[in-house]
């Protein structure tokens, strides 16, 4: 099996079998292997996309494919549309949690962001608006109405899809690189409240969070800008690596399916460095 494929569902375990997960911005590239690599474990999910499309069907049929070959029980894959820059985002959400999967969510998965490349100089109000809004605000009130509503079990786990340009910091991507600098610090501060010191978490105790720091990883997303930055990307990054490949999808899936494994479990509050070697967390 190669190391940029996803794995077989009859060499994964079904050790998630029973929980909920949701995963945002799922309908291709990073959220999709996510969700793939999740759902192959047995768990039921809920993704979210901007816009009904055809990568959700491809995900719902490639959970039904998998499950034909073995004897187990295929999890339920839920979709809702809902987009970052909804002001009721985060109620809409938790809604499709309660009508979906009864209220209940055991790992939460923020994947959804925008990126922007502006230069010093060239940005506009309504840039680092929508870039604060769906970078920070949204996916911070999504886990506050999940809190609000007890929606998370005990021993739930919360990852933040970050980015190596939150520690690189390229001028090009100042803004995007300091949301993703907030989607750290939130997580380490979920990880202080959650695990079980404050008694009013104490129907999620022993939760864990944390955020995965990615580099450049081929997805739509990223080329969105064109053959040309596409090249520069490379140029830049790719001699920063000490493993010198593009990242695939499956090697960030398969970091996050760690951290939400039983494994997992003595993690929290960490960056886990996921590029390849572009950067070192320390």
């Amino acid at each position: 099996m190669s190391a940029h494929q996803a794995p077989r569902l009859q060499d994964c375990r079904q050790d998630l079998t029973g929980k909920v997960a949701v995963v945002t911005g799922a309908s291709r590239g990073i959220g999709y292997a996510i969700a793939l690599n999740l759902a192959k474990r047995g768990a039921g999910i809920l993704i979210t996309s901007t816009s009904a499309n055809k990568y959700i069907d491809e995900l719902r049929d490639e959970v039904k494919s998998a499950y034909a070959e073995v004897n187990a029980q295929r999890p339920k894959v839920a979709h809702e549309i809902v987009s970052l820059e909804d002001l009721n985002a985060h109620t809409k959400l938790a809604d499709a949690v309660k009508r979906e999967f009864n209220g209940q969510v055991d790992i939460y998965v923020n994947n959804a962001g925008i990126t922007d490349r502006t230069f010093p100089g060239g940005l506009e109000a309504k840039t680092l608006d929508k870039l604060l809004t769906c970078n920070i605000r949204t996916p911070a009130l999504i886990v506050d109405e999940l809190v609000k509503r007890r929606s998370f079990r005990k021993d739930s786990r919360i990852i933040f899809i970050s980015s190596a340009e939150s520690v690189n910091c390229e001028p090009a991507v100042s803004i995007y690189a300091s949301t993703k600098a907030a989607n750290e610090a939130m997580a380490r501060a979920y990880a202080n409240a959650f695990g079980g010191k404050n008694a009013a978490f104490d129907f999620m105790s022993g939760t864990t969070a944390n955020s995965v720091l990615t580099g450049l990883t081929e997805t739509g997303g990223v080329q969105q800008y064109g053959p040309k930055v596409w090249q520069e990307l490379q140029d830049f990054w790719l001699v920063k690596q000490t493993v010198p490949r593009l990242g695939q999808p499956e090697d960030v899936a398969d970091v996050v399916g760690f951290l939400c494994s039983r494994e997992g479990r003595w993690i929290t509050g960490s960056k886990i460095s996921a590029n390849g070697g572009s950067i070192a967390v320390i």
